[in-house]
């Protein structure tokens, strides 16, 4: 079994190896494109998921867990500010989930911060 601390660490360094490509990619701001979205989620998505496959497999089962509830999280929550205050709290542009409240490329990311999350906790000894 690996240490979860060296499993936060790695998830870490292939965050930062995933925003450093993409800042190399492109150092000026552009439209969206695919290439830098995948350069930016897709290594550490990776990282997650080989992670899971040398650890547990549970740690993917924990991914797609905290990318439903995040996602469902941030719909509801923004849809809700929207609401109560008259006003959107944050917009989006590509692949917009209906109302606008959400997008379907933040799903992975929420699996990102939910094993992240799990890591700290794990390693804090909590």
């Amino acid at each position: 079994m690996i240490n979860p601390v060296l499993l936060l660490l790695g998830i870490f360094i292939l965050s930062a190896l995933g925003f450093l490509s993409t800042f190399l990619f492109s150092r000026t701001y552009r439209p969206f494109v695919w290439v830098r979205y995948v350069l930016l989620v897709g290594v550490p998505v990776t990282g997650c998921f080989t992670f899971a496959v040398l650890h547990d497999v549970r740690i993917a089962y924990l991914f797609l867990t905290c990318a439903i509830a995040g996602t469902a999280l941030e719909y509801t929550s923004g849809r809700a500010y929207h609401i109560v205050m008259g006003e959107r709290l944050w917009r989006y542009h590509t692949m917009v989930l209906p109302g606008g409240y959400s997008s379907i490329l933040a799903f992975p990311l929420w699996g990102m911060g939910g094993v992240v999350s799990w890591l700290i906790a794990v390693s804090l000894g909590l």
